[in-house]
């Protein structure tokens, strides 16, 4: 082989050949200008080295000069099976890649319409084009040669038949014609050619003449039928097996995947037989170490076809696309004469099969025949589709059976095109049957190894033990048969049951998980109210038995929801999936994504689910928050879905109402299906005009969390018109309009801009009953709820306006109001007469609230520095707040009272107490941090004299310094946050705003004190903000006839537009907006105008435009109407990824202004409201868009949103996350260890009790022994703790959910292990020797008082040592605390003896808190004992100066005497 030579200068082929591959096949390649070094290059770029490979094939020259040619050949014939997007169509051209000239118009049509490919998709692309490249470039180095052919195959094939060959066996080219042909050549032959023979131009079919068709027709499954020239004994790995003879060696044809072959299992896909009925083995994304081989037609059964017109030649044109027949595939057209029913026409030429040999399992091929009768490739029918697929069963039963060509006269004889047909066909075929065979097995696991475990026949337990019992089954991964001991008695206490399940699992080896909570055990013993039934789905690694494995969480507590209040919680249960797409699957099941999400989705939503004793049915899904509260981190942290189900059949449910006696404790609860559910909450019979998906969207009205309070009557809901800009006016009620609409009256005529969009009023006597209901001491000016259809903002009527009709029927004056804004869907035809009284209970989930100093959010910063507001501004404010809080924390940790008001107000835990009904345990300790600093400072412990809780303060700090780091919020004194509302006197002018404080509004800073804002400028903003104008400057003045309203900002109800639009597209349905009047940001501030809302057209958004009423039609409407909602859901929302995106393009270019910003700004507002719209925008709609805007499709992340890795920038958010807030926060915890330096672990007082009773077991010998029992028991727990503890987890509340370890052991999360230690701590009781009791009876008598007090659960003296000793023993181990630590604060709260301390009922501690004016008085007084105690010291030293001084002083007694 010659050496290689350099290339003198760069060459633009290269770059052309780079063009051609990405126009065709969508590949990225960077484009590679004069500013290009290879300094610049990507050693782990896939793209670069296909680069370099294609540069050094390029400069090949003489035996490898075809090389790069053949190597993109064998890339082009197998990429469009290797590329799941292209589907088999037979009446269609998507497979047919045209020439690239300008003036080609089926070009331009290919072009236009060919979807855009999956990033998988690209990968897979990018990888085959690399492995055939560097498989002909190695050739290549081993000295193998590549020459294009200058003479037609068949005159290669005349001289092997007859025998002119060398001796070595080769083929003797030198006996070959010398005359050159031209032939086809595809759009990349052009570029090839035009580097060595700028004179070489493409050839068409109309060069050749009639005689000469016959000599240039070449193998179509061969690209451009190169040919390779290669030694016997050195063939290919590619190259066919069976490929013996040196005239077979000539010819290799690129291997053409089928997509079935490549999605198939590497065990799976050497056993893959090819039509010709022989082992076929090809490259794949998965394996591309080794070369496949695989079997084709041999050269030598290549037929010599009839001549052919110049028309008809244009058929050959098949290589132009490098695909084996496709394009003859597809180049099809109507029969001419009725006589000929099944016909394959290819522009002059057809292909006729009567329909006998088509159905006849022994017809080959051989069958078909040649029509010479020409027709146009534009006419297709349905005759020639049903052939073509009885072609394809055909080709797959037979394997594509030679032809006996002998047979056949030369006019019967089929080309050998179409011979390529047929095994395109069976190649297709082949692909389908493997997706059959991967769709029944995904659905016979899915069915037939169900996730969800069959309750025992035999149990008789409440549903609430059930599933206790089945959630540690799930956790242990054992049938629940193993727990026949649990399901055979009822069993009340917790406790007890705790005990039986662990008795099975430590019998076995295994661990228990964590205990669900105790409140919610005792609430499931009645109706379940706000117990939640929760689990998540995980994908298992085997590819056999079941494809999920199900594990249910502990039952917790959470507010309620209408639906869970009119059916029962327990017939709910939320369950986390992961996802569908191809990244989420385990690795088998990726190569066919799209057929297992289908089949994933039709299980979950069109199968009845069998397990805890019922039958679940899914009913709605909605994508996994990102904000999950951390309690819920290690239950649905790792899911990207949650599927509700609703129980319809099952234990505890009959149907109808049942005869003989009932229980009259035992509510009688029908049997009901999904449909009874849905119906009962919006009909949708009455609901027929709405969008499915919106429709489908308004089920999370009745799954939201809300408080239900009182009941209104239907005469007592009054339906409004909408305000409309056109005619601003004072709100007043209509009963005559209210009648109308209720009768199903017209809307609204007006078309104009709605002012109040989700805006309503309701009665003061109705809002003084709720407020009682909630336990409100005063009335909120607007509450937040939902009631039948409706959902928004209800503000208490300022005008005190009663309706004349209930002012005559009766004395409550209840009413409120509903627009049709608010109206969500039409209520429940019932509702006017006889409603549901839990449909029209008007239910709570926010209201206004007093009002207090807030933060301007880091989001906000970028759009205020684009406005004019100055960057020194920020820095500023940021370290004043970072500094007052620093010195806050300073002082409260030198007094444990201060210490308690400091994490009252940085760590609160009223929402916990709440939600939980009482502080949640978690072993010996609260379940939060901020609960555990809590609890210890008010059992006495101190900072400076406890060490666990120096720790624990440490980590709070630590944390609160990275939170104020992460979320930069910037503590704003004169700014807040409230709830908006729209002027319903319409006195409010445009651009202004009325907000009144309920009590004087003071921040200490600035020295502002008011009840009021009045004239005075500020801005208004509401999160997510992306765009200039989504802040903007208002004018705040008080209007006395609103002064009702107080702690919510009221917007104008005048103007073109409401401002709340104007607000990243608000509404008043129960917004909530920043206001700010801090001149120091508002006087710089310039207001910019909305930009316009570009059609969806520009990003390529897709709309679902289905209705209910095209579901009604059919009688499966429900399931249909399900389905085809959760398709729609179960999909990626590319909401985070643009959002992202929009913020490192915002970053990079120092500003939000660019037309890019806007426009991908303006897509966010598009893409949060995409699942009620129904907008499809996907990956590939996503790369197309930023394609067309020329941007990148990547960019590195912010600094400040990758600390670890990123480089600092002069960005004015780098330099307040990287230079202010990390300084101040070195600061404070540089100051807290400083304070905090020599802490001592060790407590005398925690070890009082050990300490007496060891002195007095040095005469009791029955303690001595229960003290021995009791410290190897203790050691036994400790033991389990060090096996499974990690020093890492010991803070890590929620650790990720457990996993299975190889060995098949399970791996404890750490709240399960603190739970198991807990639970062993509690269970050991005093035990002494049976045979020494009677030797020490006199010893015994306080033992068995110990012994029979904890028998009976009561807190005791022995609990207290137990503790005490476990301290003594461990400490300073944090395993003492988790283990002990209930007990270890009775100690320390009551060491100082009785007077001390004061036992609370935990009803009442729950609703303390501790008040900052009595915290200053306290501080006050210790600083003036401190001052008194430095003063009289000082005295002290004073009077020891003087001599004759007492320690009274110098009284002058001497001179009085």
């Amino acid at each position: 082989m010659p050496p290689p030579t350099t290339p003198s200068r760069a060459d633009d082929g290269i770059e052309r050949i780079k063009q051609n591959l990405a126009a065709k096949w969508d590949l990225h390649f960077a484009a590679r200008d004069a500013s290009w070094s290879p300094s610049k290059r990507d050693p782990t770029s896939l793209a670069d080295k296909v680069h370099g490979v294609i540069q050094y094939l390029y400069y090949r020259k003489g035996p490898a000069s075809g090389a790069l040619e053949y190597a993109i050949k064998l890339f082009e014939a197998q990429a469009p099976l290797l590329v799941s997007e292209w589907r088999f169509k037979p009446c269609a051209e998507l497979d047919v890649t045209p020439t690239r000239r300008e003036s080609s118009g089926l070009n331009r049509d290919f072009l236009s319409k060919r979807e855009k490919l999956s990033s998988v998709a690209l990968e897979q692309l990018m990888e085959c084009l690399y492995h055939h490249l560097t498989q002909v470039a190695d050739r290549v180095k081993a000295g193998h040669g590549y020459v294009m052919p200058e003479v037609p195959f068949s005159s290669i094939e005349n001289v092997e038949k007859k025998g002119h060959k060398t001796e070595s066996g080769r083929i003797d080219r030198s006996r070959f014609p010398k005359r050159r042909v031209a032939y086809r050549q595809s759009t990349l032959s052009q570029v090839f050619r035009s580097k060595s023979d700028p004179t070489n131009h493409h050839a068409s079919s109309d060069d050749f003449m009639d005689d000469e068709f016959s000599d240039v027709l070449q193998d179509v499954s061969m690209p451009d039928a190169v040919p390779l020239v290669s030694e016997p004994e050195e063939s290919p790995s590619w190259q066919s097996s069976r490929h013996t003879s040196a005239a077979d060696e000539i010819f290799v044809t690129p291997p053409t995947t089928p997509p079935s072959l490549v999605a198939l299992p590497l065990d799976q896909q050497k056993n893959y037989v090819t039509p010709d009925g022989e082992a076929s083995h090809t490259w794949t994304p998965s394996d591309s170490t080794s070369i496949r081989k695989r079997a084709f037609p041999e050269p030598e059964k290549m037929i010599h076809p009839r001549k052919l017109s110049r028309e008809t030649y244009s058929s050959h044109s098949a290589s132009e696309t490098g695909v084996v027949g496709h394009k003859e595939l597809y180049r099809l057209s109507k029969p001419v004469t009725s006589n000929t029913p099944n016909t394959l026409s290819s522009f002059g030429s057809s292909i006729t099969a009567a329909s006998s040999n088509i159905t006849s399992p022994n017809t080959s091929f051989s069958s078909l025949s040649v029509n010479s009768r020409s027709m146009s490739f534009e006419k297709l029918s349905e005759d020639t589709d049903s052939t073509i697929r009885a072609a394809r069963v055909q080709a797959s039963l037979q394997g594509c059976e030679r032809i006996d060509w002998k047979r056949k006269t030369a006019r019967e004889c089929p080309t050998h095109v179409e011979r390529q047909l047929a095994l395109s066909h069976s190649a297709v075929s082949t692909h389908e049957v493997a997706i059959q065979r991967f769709r029944e097995g995904i659905s016979e696991r899915l069915t037939s190894h169900s996730p969800f475990a069959k309750i025992p026949d035999t149990a008789v337990v409440p549903f609430r033990q059930t599933y206790e019992v089945s959630r540690i089954a799930t956790f242990c991964r054992l049938p629940l048969e193993r727990f026949q001991v649990c399901f055979k008695k009822q069993m009340d206490n917790y406790d007890d049951l705790w005990l039986d399940m662990a008795k099975v699992t430590k019998s076995l080896g295994l661990a228990m998980p964590e205990r669900s909570s105790t409140i919610a055990w005792e609430r499931a013993a009645t109706d379940f109210n706000g117990v939640s039934l929760s689990g998540k789905l995980r994908y298992r690694d085997a590819q056999s038995g079941p494809l999920f494995d199900l594990l249910l969480h502990p039952m917790q507590i959470e507010p309620s929801y209408r639906l869970a209040r009119k059916f029962g919680g327990d017939r709910f249960c939320v369950l986390g999936i992961p996802g569908l797409g191809p990244a989420d699957l385990p690795g088998y099941m990726k190569s066919h994504a799209a057929v297992a999400r289908e089949i994933i989705i039709s299980w979950l939503v069109c199968t009845e689910h069998a397990f805890l004793g019922r039958r679940w049915r899914a009913f709605y899904t909605k994508p996994e928050s990102k904000k999950i509260d951390a309690k819920l981190r290690n239950h649905l942290g790792d899911t990207r879905y949650r599927v509700y189900l609703f129980a319809e059949d099952g234990a505890g449910f009959q149907q109808g109402v049942q005869g003989g006696e009932i229980a009259p404790r035992v509510p009688v609860r029908p049997k009901q299906c999904v449909k009874q559910l849905l119906e009962w909450f919006m009909s949708p019979e009455v609901n027929q005009t709405q969008p499915c998906l919106k429709f489908f969207a308004r089920l999370a009205l009745g799954l939201s969390s809300t408080v239900p309070t009182i009941e209104f009557r239907p005469e007592e809901i009054i339906r409004s018109d909408d305000a409309r800009s056109d005619s601003p006016m004072e709100r007043r009620l209509s009963t005559d309009r209210s009648l109308e609409k209720k009768r199903g009256g017209n809307v609204s005529a007006s078309v104009a801009p709605i002012m109040n969009d989700g805006c309503a009023r309701i009665s003061r006597p109705a809002a003084l009953a709720i407020a009682d209901m909630l336990d409100m001491d005063e009335v909120p000016s607007v509450f937040q709820g939902r009631i039948a259809g409706a959902k928004g903002i209800w503000m208490v009527d300022c005008l005190d306006e009663t309706p004349a009709h209930l002012a005559e029927t009766q004395s409550r004056h209840f009413w409120i109001e509903i627009t049709d804004a608010q109206l969500k869907f039409n209520s429940h035809p019932l509702d006017g007469l006889f409603p549901d009284p839990a449909r029209i209970t008007f239910e709570v989930n926010n209201c206004s609230k007093k009002l207090s100093p807030s933060f301007l959010n880091f989001q906000l910063i970028p759009i205020l520095l684009d406005r004019g507001v100055p960057e020194a501004v920020f820095i500023k404010l940021l370290t004043e707040d970072l500094d007052t809080k620093v010195g806050e924390m300073e002082v409260s940790m030198t007094n444990g009272l201060a210490l308690r008001k400091w994490n009252q107000d940085n760590n609160s835990v009223a929402k916990e107490r709440a939600q939980y009904g009482g502080i949640e345990l978690q072993g010996g300790l609260p379940v939060s941090r901020a609960e555990r600093i809590n609890w210890l400072v008010e059992h006495g412990f101190e900072p400076k004299h406890c060490l666990y809780l120096k720790e624990q303060l440490q980590k709070a700090i630590h944390d609160h310094s990275i939170r104020l780091e992460n979320r930069m919020n910037i503590r704003v004194g004169q700014s807040t946050n409230a709830i908006i509302i729209a002027d319903p006197l319409a006195v409010l002018a445009e651009d202004e705003i009325h907000l009144g404080f309920s009590n004087s509004f003071r921040d200490a800073k600035s020295g502002f004190n008011q009840t009021m804002l009045h004239n005075i400028d500020v801005i208004v903003a509401r999160f997510p903000a992306h765009l200039p104008s989504d802040v903007q400057r208002v004018r705040a003045v008080f209007k006395p006839e609103l002064r009702a309203y107080r702690d919510t900002i009221i917007f104008p109800s005048k103007g073109q537009v409401s401002l709340a639009s104007k607000l990243s597209g608000g509404d008043y349905d129960g917004d909530t907006v920043w206001v700010c009047w801090d001149q120091s940001i508002v006087e710089p501030f310039k207001n910019a105008q909305v930009p316009p809302t570009p059609p969806l057209e520009k990003y390529g958004i897709q709309t679902d435009k289905t209705k209910v009423s095209d579901m009604l039609s059919h009688d499966d409407y429900i399931d249909r109407f399900l389905l085809h909602a959760f398709e729609f859901n179960l999909q990626i929302n590319l909401l985070g990824t643009c959002t992202n995106y929009h913020e490192a393009l915002c970053y990079a270019r120092t500003s939000i202004g660019s037309p890019q910003a806007i426009e991908i700004a303006m897509l966010l507002g598009l893409l949060v409201d995409s699942a009620k719209c129904g907008f499809h925008f996907d990956d590939a709609k996503w790369t197309a868009f930023l394609k067309k805007s020329g941007l990148p499709r990547k960019l590195p992340l912010p600094a400040y949103k990758d600390k670890s890795n990123a480089k600092p920038t002069q960005h004015p958010i780098d330099v307040l996350v990287f230079d202010v807030a990390k300084r101040v926060r070195h600061k404070a915890v540089g100051a807290f260890a400083k304070q905090f330096a020599d802490v001592p672990w060790w407590d005398e007082e925690l070890v009082r009790i050990r300490k007496e009773e060891h002195e007095e077991a040095k005469s009791n010998k029955a303690l001595a022994q229960v003290l021995r029992n009791l410290h190897l028991g203790l050691d036994k727990i400790h033991a389990f703790w060090r096996q499974h503890a990690r020093r890492e987890d010991y803070d890590d509340d929620f650790r990720p959910a457990t996993e299975r370890k190889s060995d098949g052991s399970s791996s404890l999360t750490f709240k399960a292990l603190v739970e198991q230690c807990r639970t062993d701590f509690l269970a050991l009781a005093p035990i002494v020797p049976t045979q020494s009791i009677t030797s020490m009876e006199h010893d015994y008598s306080t033992i068995r008082r110990w012994q029979s007090d904890h028998r009976r659960g009561k807190s005791t003296h022995w609990d207290l040592l137990k503790a005490s000793m476990a301290f003594h023993l461990y400490a300073p181990s944090q395993f003492v605390w988790y283990l002990a630590g209930v007990e270890l604060g009775e100690i320390k709260a009551t060491a100082k003896g009785r007077g001390t301390y004061r036992p609370v009922v935990n009803n009442l501690f729950d609703s303390f808190k501790v008040d900052g004016k009595f915290v200053d008085r306290a501080r006050r007084r210790e600083l003036e004992r401190e001052q008194q105690a430095k003063i009289g010291f000082m005295l002290s030293e004073e009077g020891e100066e003087e001599e004759g001084c007492d320690e009274f002083g110098d009284w002058g007694w001497e001179d009085d005497i």
